[in-house]
C-alpha cells in the first residue's frame, strides 16, 4: 500500500494527543509494519501514519485499531490466547503448554510470550478501569496476581466487557473504549510518547 493511499488529512485538525493544541500537527512520512493474526493465521504489512507535534518536537503514530504499540501480533489473538490459558486453567489435568496446541504450535508464540501478553492487558485493564466502568458493569472484576490471577482477571473484564467471544468482540470493545477515551491512549500498550512515564 503506497504511503499517499490514505488520507490523514483529519488529523491536522484535531486536537494534539502530545501537547492538547490544534494547527500545529505536521505529518512524516508513514512506516510499514508486520501483523500477525492467529485465528485464522496471517501475516500482512500495514501502513501506520506519523505525525509531529511542531510545539513540543515529538512524535506520535496512528496504529489500527486491531495493534497494540510495540506488538506484532493482534489484540484479538492475544485476548483469544488469553481466553484458551483461562479454559487450561479451569481443567487441573492439562498442562498449560496445551495452550499453544490451540495457538498452532508451529507459529512463534512461547508461553513467555502468552505471559507478556498477559502483563500487558492486565495492566491495560487496571489503568483504563474507570473509563471501562463507564460503558461496563465491573464489580464482579477482581485483581490477580501471578500468570493464573492475570488470566482470571482478564477474563473477568472481557466477560464485563461482552468481548470474551470471536475477533468482532474484541474490535468491539477497542472500538468503545476509543470513542469514550477519545483517542487518548490505547486500551493495551503504551504509545512511543508515553514510554519512559509511569505506565
Amino acid at each position: 500500500m503506497r504511503a499517499d493511499a490514505v488520507d490523514f488529512s483529519w488529523v491536522l485538525r484535531e486536537r494534539c494527543p502530545l501537547c492538547g493544541g490544534r494547527g500545529h500537527i505536521g505529518r512524516l512520512t508513514a512506516y510499514v509494519r508486520r501483523v500477525v493474526e492467529l485465528f485464522p493465521y496471517r501475516e500482512e504489512w500495514v501502513l501506520v501514519a506519523r505525525f509531529r507535534c511542531n510545539r513540543t518536537g515529538r512524535t506520535f503514530s496512528l496504529l489500527p485499531l486491531e495493534l497494540a504499540p510495540y506488538h506484532i501480533y493482534t489484540v484479538p489473538t492475544m485476548l483469544w490466547a488469553l481466553m484458551f490459558c483461562h479454559v487450561v486453567f479451569s481443567d487441573p489435568g492439562k498442562p498449560l503448554d496445551s495452550v499453544l496446541e490451540k495457538l498452532d504450535s508451529d507459529r512463534p508464540v512461547t508461553m513467555y510470550l502468552v505471559r507478556c501478553w498477559a502483563r500487558m492487558v492486565v495492566r491495560g485493564f487496571r489503568r483504563s478501569h474507570a473509563t471501562l466502568a463507564r460503558l461496563h458493569d465491573l464489580t464482579g472484576v477482581r485483581s490477580g496476581v501471578g500468570f493464573r490471577g492475570e488470566v482470571s482477571e482478564v477474563d473477568a473484564y472481557l466477560t464485563a466487557c461482552f468481548a470474551r467471544g470471536p475477533p468482532p468482540a474484541a474490535l468491539h470493545l477497542l472500538r468503545g473504549f476509543g470513542e469514550i477515551a477519545q483517542g487518548a491512549r490505547f486500551l493495551f500498550g503504551t504509545a512511543s510518547q508515553d514510554r519512559g512515564r509511569g505506565r
